[in-house]
């Protein structure tokens, strides 16, 4: 197992792996709170909680952050969270209380393994040992994570989860991405991770099948996502963190094509956790290269499971 550690002090993560099912979650925690927003670019998310984060809305911060597997079904894992953190006395004062606000999202990985979403009380174990160490690949959220679903997921790659940091000019950028794409996942034009022929079993090159007239044979089904977190300890109020999203969403098709689809519910979220002040654009383009890097790691570290091949299985990666 390949783990990075997570370099902002108040932020810690909790990973559920459930191997069985081949399901999981990953939670964000933040001890003192974080703000920003969510840029949704795909036509199908799933989100729970989400309200401050969404413009226009409340300003509110979030004390947790959940990306789940398992679908809408997989929302409720969030309560563990929740949970977790009202124990720790954790979220917004209020009066005499502490509220704690948390977001979540979450994949379809229903097409693999056993329809069972992650469960609460899993999370809630998870969290009590939450560190600052992420598992990169197929763990955590990215468990049961599929690329490249043309054909449907059975002949497909594996995808996962992945994380990368840039710390430059005393600014610190970061980005948990859990990639579950419709698309294929390229680096340098050449795809790691994508479709497989049903007949040959070989790479068949989503954007060519799409060209030459595949259609997906279940047009409805809305069963891929990459969700990108980045976290900064720059400030941002949620005007400039949604700018922020806007520049690093622009460098998601550079690692998927396509992105953004009618099958996708693509996402990415800034969350603000300092203080530091730096210019937008810097921030937006380390968010970028942050998130670039993590989708790809997130690939590149992922096992075969249940009969769905890894790019490292069958050459294409590490």
């Amino acid at each position: 197992m390949k783990r990075v550690r997570i370099g902002f002090e108040d932020v810690k993560v909790a990973c559920l792996t459930d191997r069985e099912n081949v399901t999981g979650a990953t939670a964000l925690l933040f001890e003192r709170g974080a703000v920003g927003t969510a840029f949704v670019l795909g036509g199908s998310p799933g989100t729970r909680g989400m309200d401050a984060l969404f413009i226009p809305g409340g300003s509110a911060p979030i004390y947790g952050f959940v990306i789940s597997g398992g679908s809408t079904q997989g929302l409720d894992v969030a309560m563990g969270v929740a949970r977790f953190l009202k124990e720790e006395n954790i979220g917004v004062e209020i009066d005499s209380i502490k509220l704690p606000t948390v977001a979540s999202c979450v994949i379809f990985d229903l097409f693999i393994g056993r329809p069972v979403p992650p469960r609460p009380d899993d999370l809630y174990k998870a969290c009590l040992n939450a560190s600052k160490e992420i598992p990169l690949g197929s763990y955590g959220a990215g468990t049961g994570a599929v690329v490249g679903k043309i054909f449907t997921a059975r002949y497909g790659m594996k995808g996962g989860q992945g994380y990368a940091e840039m710390h430059i000019n005393g600014i610190r950028v970061g980005c948990l991405a859990v990639v579950n794409a419709f698309g294929d996942v390229i680096q340098n034009e050449k795809i790691l991770a994508g479709a497989r022929d049903p007949k040959t079993g070989k790479l068949a090159d989503t954007q060519k099948c799409i060209l030459s007239g595949v259609v997906r044979k279940v047009a409805h089904l809305t069963d891929s996502t990459t969700i990108c977190v980045v976290i900064t300890d720059a400030t941002l109020d949620k005007i400039k963190a949604h700018r922020v999203a806007v520049m690093a969403a622009s460098y998601m098709p550079q690692i998927i094509r396509p992105a953004w689809t009618v099958y996708d519910g693509d996402m990415v979220v800034v969350l603000s956790i300092g203080n530091k002040k730096a210019d937008i654009t810097f921030i937006g383009t380390l968010a970028g290269m942050a998130l670039k890097e993590a989708c790809l790691k997130a690939v590149l570290f992922a096992e075969s499971l249940e009969n769905i091949p890894s790019c490292r299985e069958i050459g294409l990666g590490l």
